[in-house]
């Protein structure tokens, strides 16, 4: 029983200052940071010096290196499109994209999982891990009228709309490749299916891509974006039934046919669901095995789609990071720019391991502790996990989410605090600061799942743990806290005038100029005024892709009013200086 309620410029050094003195930092062609080369002490005269006589001989260098292709080894995209203009606000396409994203997955309405609804799996074939050995095990007639049944009904209007009642703005939604490509309209991407293992049971799926394209229709009509996740490769891209075969291999890293029809997939994928104003993202691999092919699938991936189309070159990328955190953060930290949206997909499940086991649910919650301020920028107070989190979502720019989480823990994690009653406070507590650090530190996060078949389960169903307190009732942590859009506008002129005070006073002390401090004010008040645009077309909107979005507002400033400018680096400072002053006069 289904339990659920009814631009291109040179590489180029450039001078920052910081609140102990002053660094050189390197940036590549899109304006990326990419290394800092020399870091002086306020008021050291001598390292300053030394700074200002560097800056021309490490510039040379770079000058004469300058024939070379985009950052990351990849060339700079000809198609994308022009950034949005410096002086447009932000539209509503870009409030899907850059907003904080507070989301949910809609896990087995079409990738099928077994332990979510089992009822689809009573016939399937054994091993009955897959949703391959559920149509392997049946009629195809009687496999079609069972899953279109389940596409039609297990996510309903009603659904969506308590989502929004309790402060989803994304979801999360998993589909395996059959499920976009057997009804495709275009020939040409059906067959793609031909030669893989759901080729045979194309006819039981041409009902999905249908559905799929009703799903990001009935989400747009309540402002709802959608993250569109390939959940199954093919061949498999891991290991797990949930990519869709049961054979316990990864077995798409054993094959380049299969690679490179993966990638003609997502391409077309791209080309799909880039029109649509709502998806948010396209997610090319979900939980990928670490492969050694697989940085190079990524490389290949990325330059392909963006040479789809204008709105393919401008979707954001999301690369599952086969838990290799620190190295994909650092990836996309280097790769991504204003008119190449990347993200890391990081997945924190603390119930599988032997570690995770051992330890007290008051042990896991304390790691997780979101600390005492809620600026992003402080660590103070926070727990080893949530510190990890922040610098992991500094490497890459803000560019980080939580593609998936839980509430779960294993039972040796609770049975000293005695029976359920006893145990749901501290249950409260670890997923409270887990929603909190994500909410802080990350530019969105996608509970594991809505809802599964059986009893209340507040571990994995966002249904139960809402009803239960295991989770609050709405996911904007500060909801009713913000002051009004009347009362930020009034804080506007002072928090600009002291940053410019603090920039100006800085940059006085130094010689190298004349500098272009209008700069800095004219990109403290656009974050100022972006910051608001998003705030005012929904009161929990708040700017979570900030890093991305500085580099996009960047290179429309570079573009429209840069004129060989060696001072962009004025305007992105004060953009930065902005966001954050915003967020300082944010809360009551």
């Amino acid at each position: 029983m289904l339990w659920r309620h009814p631009h291109v410029r040179k590489p180029r050094i450039v001078p920052a200052s910081t609140s102990n003195g002053m660094r050189l930092c390197c940036l590549d062609r899109n304006g990326r940071e990419i290394g800092v080369i020399f870091t002086s002490i306020k008021g050291c005269s001598s390292s300053e010096v030394k700074m200002k006589k560097f800056i021309g001989k490490v510039q040379s260098k770079f000058d004469q290196a300058s024939g070379g292709g985009g950052g990351g080894g990849q060339p700079i995209n000809s198609q994308a499109p022009p950034p949005t203009s410096v002086d447009a606000p932000p539209t509503r396409r870009d409030i899907y994209l850059y907003r904080k994203q507070r989301g949910v997955n809609l896990g087995s309405w079409f990738s099928l999982e077994g332990w979510l609804t089992p009822s689809l799996f009573q016939k399937a074939k054994d091993p009955k891990a897959s949703e391959l050995d559920v149509v392997a095990g049946m009629d195809a007639t009687e496999a079609k009228a069972m899953l279109e049944n389940h596409w039609d009904n297990f996510i309903n209007e009603g659904d969506l709309q308590w989502m929004v009642d309790h402060g989803i703005n994304t979801v999360r939604i998993p589909v395996g490749y059959f499920h976009f490509l057997a009804g495709h309209p275009n020939e040409q991407v059906r067959a793609l299916l031909k030669d893989t293992d759901y080729e045979k049971y194309a006819p039981v799926y041409e009902g999905a891509y249908a559905r799929i394209q009703r799903a990001i229709e009935s989400a747009a009509a309540r402002n709802v974006g959608v993250l569109i996740d390939l959940h199954g490769a093919p061949g498999g891209q891991g290991a797990d039934g949930h990519c869709g075969v049961s054979h316990g291999k990864a077995a798409l890293w054993n094959s380049s046919n299969d690679q490179q029809k993966t990638i003609q997939i997502l391409k077309a994928m791209a080309a799909e669901y880039s029109r649509f104003e709502n998806v948010v993202g396209l997610e090319l691999l979900n939980e990928p095995k670490n492969s050694g092919r697989l940085q190079g699938f990524y490389d290949e991936a990325v330059a392909q789609i963006r040479s789809v189309s204008p709105e393919a070159a401008s979707l954001p990328l999301y690369l599952g990071d086969a838990w290799d955190t620190n190295h994909y953060t650092g990836y996309v930290g280097q790769r991504a720019a204003g008119n190449n949206p990347l993200v890391v997909d990081y997945h924190l499940y603390r119930c599988f391991t032997a570690e995770d086991h051992k330890m007290r649910c008051e042990d896991h919650a304390r790691k997780l502790h979101p600390g005492t301020s809620p600026l992003p920028t402080s660590r103070e107070g926070c727990g080893d996990t949530a510190g990890w989190l922040q610098s992991m979502s500094h490497r890459c720019g803000g560019s980080l989410i939580i593609g998936e989480w839980s509430a779960a823990l294993n039972p040796s994690s609770l049975h000293h605090l005695g029976g359920e009653d006893q145990q749901r406070p501290a249950k409260a507590e670890y997923a409270h600061n887990q929603w909190k650090s994500y909410d802080k530190f990350c530019a969105g996060y996608f509970f594991w799942t809505l809802k599964k078949e059986g009893p209340p389960d507040s571990g994995w169903g966002f249904y139960s743990a809402v009803e239960q307190g295991v989770l609050p009732q709405h996911l904007d942590p500060h909801r009713g806290q913000r002051k009004s859009v009347q009362e930020l506008e009034g804080a506007r002129q002072g928090a600009q005038d002291g940053a410019l005070d603090g920039h100006t006073g800085y940059w006085q002390k130094q010689s190298g100029g004349p500098y272009e401090h209008w700069r800095f004010a004219e990109g403290f008040n656009l974050a100022w005024n972006d910051s608001l645009g998003f705030m005012k077309a929904d009161e929990s909107n708040e700017i979570g892709f900030i890093g991305q979005w500085a580099k996009a507002r960047t290179a429309a400033h570079a573009q429209a009013k840069g004129q060989g400018s060696n001072f962009i680096w004025e305007f992105e400072q004060g953009y930065q200086q902005g966001l954050m002053g915003f967020r300082a006069a944010l809360y009551r």
